[in-house]
């Protein structure tokens, strides 16, 4: 079952008032479509500012917003949050030749930014500034077209300096070729940023783009803050970002911040970045550099920022990725080198959210405790799995439900059942997809749900006598379910022009109501149910025949003495009246049977040979009478009726609490007897028998 279990989706059982059971329909493999993982690595090489505010940033675009599975982030200043490793050389290396090497296969993406001072040539001042000639002929050879020395052409090697502690290693564009060849992937993105500072004292010089004609090959994506013959510059604005790289994280996260040195946090400022300017709804690789190219404080045509010399800060991002080795732009004039440049990144995507769900199909109107399926579908663009969320609003109820994962395009259902104490009305059903990255699409349009009530079913046909004494009370009983679940009442009807509420009862409860007829007749009695809303038709009728009683009579006394019940004849409690009455029966002692101090009397009503006989008894008494003729109670610790069952409270005391006693239904009595040198007793009733003996 656990390797099914792997591959079966769900298809949700939801109840609105949050009991929830999942049971699997549908196939699917897991990770089937997840073909493409995405890997990054990280590095601020430098320990000047702000080169770790910068990877912060990225670290956080590329793990909250693009969902990258993996990142390994390396960094000067090691306890900045997700950090890994040290910022050096051979760290760095590692991470490509190795973790990158080990992760990534030929579906994956790569992805790799890197911060710091870089060392090349200044044609501009015609001076080497951490650069180097071309050594032997094996070097990879760099372009010719600006490097003239003394009038000649040299081939100048750049490099990235790793610089802490007042010491630096230089990291050389061969050596980055030759690691970046040990990898596998479908693309890899190659993002480096310089950080020479606005003043004179931090410009060590970057030329970054001088990497390009070394590291550009089928398939990479090259971006680099300046080119290769000009300096990269840091924070003109003072929000503690690099220019360049601030605008192009922006493009990629969607909104503005700043960096907040005292939390060393990235602070979000609510402001929206849309970089989306060919409005399909999502940021590709090369809109990011165009946004970052038309944002960038650094560029003289955007910013108009100056040195501490007051030199203009001009620098020159250049891009690469048609393998051809030449950038966007070549030498220091804006000649775009349109032969195929920006295709590759305009087709690549960090992440996509997913399209925005079909509306939810699914039955439009429907009643409480019946299952419904509602389904839906989309596309994730990038393949990637996807969940569904359904959100239900309703008149009083809102709550949503998120699926297990469903392969792209497959469509997701949920069955649904609005329970009985879900209110009635309409319900909107929308839906959004989240892939499993964490991006959410937009919600669906609603589809529009009414759930209506159904009537309570046709009550039973009443049970109870249907040959009764008019002045009698007697009782009957009914029962139905509502399909809904609701709670119900009921509505007797005695066919003599009087009713008898009864209710709330639970759906499938028997309820019972008591009447008494005035008069002889035929009645029919029938019942009715309703369950707030709606009333049912009246049940089957069950006929009642109501005659006069040809006799009467009252309770007669037994008193068990320890081996049979001694007969003390009937009390006469007669009163046509209805008013009790209150008779006392001397008891002899030897015919009382003692055991563990308790004795026990029994009260029946009528006798054989009557058709009818009814009493009601208020309470009863047991006095012991010792020698001197002083009565002593004994207390009644047990009254139980043949028909009702425990009635103790009901003969206590003198009220309006009485018992009513049929024909030959008994009271079987317990009195405690704590006394001795007890001479006889005497029993008292308090009651009534309205009928008079015949």
């Amino acid at each position: 079952m656990g390797n099914l279990a792997k591959r079966l989706v769900p298809v949700a059982i939801l109840s609105l008032s949050m009991i929830i059971a999942v049971f699997p329909v549908f196939p699917v493999t897991f990770g089937e479509s997840e073909t493409r993982k995405r890997w990054a690595v990280i590095a601020s090489c430098s320990d000047r500012p702000p080169a770790s505010n910068d990877t912060q940033y990225m670290h956080h675009v590329l793990s909250e917003h693009c969902g990258f599975d993996d990142i390994y982030y390396l960094d000067i200043r090691t306890d900045l949050a997700g950090v890994n490793a040290f910022a050096n050389k051979s760290n760095f290396r590692w991470s490509i030749t190795t973790w990158l090497h080990d992760h990534s296969d030929a579906d994956d993406l790569i992805f790799i930014f890197c911060i710091g001072h870089g060392g090349g040539y200044n044609t501009i001042d015609g001076e080497m500034e951490g650069g180097r000639i071309d050594g032997s002929e094996g070097d990879r050879v760099d372009e010719g077209a600006e490097h003239f020395i003394n009038g000649s052409w040299v081939g100048v090697d750049e490099c990235i300096f790793f610089t802490y502690n007042l010491s630096y290693e230089q990291y050389w564009d061969d050596e980055l070729a030759d690691d970046l060849d040990t990898l596998t992937y479908s693309k890899l993105i190659f993002v480096r940023v310089g950080c020479a500072g606005v003043s004179g004292e931090d410009n060590g010089g970057c030329f970054n783009g001088g990497l390009i004609d070394d590291i550009s090959a089928t398939n990479r994506i090259i971006m680099t803050a300046s080119n290769e013959t000009w300096y990269c510059y840091t924070d003109c604005d003072g929000d503690g970002f690099s220019e360049w790289s601030e605008a192009f994280m922006d493009a990629l996260h969607g909104e503005d911040t700043y960096w907040n040195e005292a939390t060393k946090t990235v602070v979000h400022t609510g402001i929206s970045i849309n970089a989306d300017s060919n409005g399909n709804g999502y940021v590709s690789l090369w809109e990011a550099w165009e946004y970052a190219w038309n944002h960038d404080d650094a560029r003289w045509a955007v910013g108009h920022h100056t040195d501490d010399y007051g030199d203009p800060v001009d620098e020159t991002p250049w891009f690469d990725d048609d393998g051809d080795g030449l950038p966007t732009f070549l030498g220091d004039s804006d000649h775009f080198d349109e032969d195929g440049q920006g295709d590759l990144a305009e087709q690549t995507y960090l992440n996509r959210q997913p399209s925005v769900p079909s509306t939810p199909t699914g039955p439009t109107c429907g009643y409480k405790n019946v299952w419904y399926i509602y389904s839906t579908n989309t596309t994730d663009p990038d393949e990637d799995n996807i969940c569904y969320q359904f959100e239900f609003m309703g008149p009083c109820t809102n709550m949503s439900f998120t699926t297990g994962w469903y392969v792209s395009g497959q469509t997701a259902s949920i069955g649904v059942l609005w329970e009985t104490s879900d209110p009635l009305g309409t319900y909107h059903i929308r839906v959004r997809a989240q892939d499993v990255y964490g991006w959410w699409s937009d919600w669906s349009s609603s589809l529009a749900v009414t759930i209506i009530n159904r009537a309570p079913n046709i009550p039973s046909q009443p049970s109870g006598p249907t040959s009764v004494y008019a002045g009698a009370a007697y009782t009957y009983s009914t029962n139905t379910t509502d399909p809904d679940g609701d709670d119900l009442y009921y509505l007797f009807n005695w066919g003599d022009n009087s009713t008898t509420s009864v209710g709330p009862a639970a759906s499938g409860a028997t309820v019972s109501a008591s009447h008494s007829w005035n008069s002889t007749g035929i009645y029919g009695v029938k019942v009715k149910a309703y369950d707030g809303w709606l009333l049912t038709s009246w049940s089957p009728i069950l006929t009642v025949n109501g005659t006069s009683p040809s006799h009467g009579g009252c309770p007669t006394l037994f008193v068990w003495n320890g081996t049979a019940y001694v007969d003390y004849g009937v009390i006469d409690i007669h009163n046509p009246t209805g008013e009790d009455v209150i008779r006392e029966v001397p008891i002899l002692k030897e015919d009382v049977g003692i055991s563990n101090y308790r004795t026990v009397f029994r009260l029946r009503e009528g006798w054989i040979g009557l058709n009818f006989s009814e009493s009601v008894i208020d309470q009863v008494k047991l006095y012991a009478v010792d020698r001197y003729g002083n009565r002593h109670l004994c207390p009644l610790i047990s009254a139980t009726h043949s028909r009702l069952g425990n009635i103790l409270l009901k003969l206590l005391a003198s009220d309006d609490y009485r018992v009513q006693t049929l024909l030959l239904e008994t009271i079987d009595l317990t009195f405690s007897i704590p006394y001795q040198n007890i001479q006889s007793f005497t029993f008292i009733i308090e009651g009534c028998n309205i009928y008079k003996v015949m």
